[in-house]
């Protein structure tokens, strides 16, 4: 699976994951992430509402992205 360079950096940043790392990832690993990602996009929606901050959104298209993909 292949994220935007903005989303590899957020993995890296949230939660110290390389990009080689990602993409070694199973796909059992890929949801446990994208469960991850989500208690951050909902932790955006509940406080900011639709003011989301970058965060929560790149959170929600790793989300998407996976999801989308299994």
């Amino acid at each position: 699976m292949i994220f935007t360079g903005k989303q590899y950096m957020f993995l890296e940043k949230e939660f110290g994951l390389s990009r080689e790392a990602v993409d070694a990832m199973t796909e059992d690993e890929l949801l446990e992430l994208a469960d991850r990602c989500f208690d951050i996009e909902l932790e955006g929606d509940l406080q900011d509402g639709s003011k989301m901050p970058d965060r929560c959104g790149i959170a929600a298209e790793l989300v998407d992205r996976i999801n989308a993909a299994f």
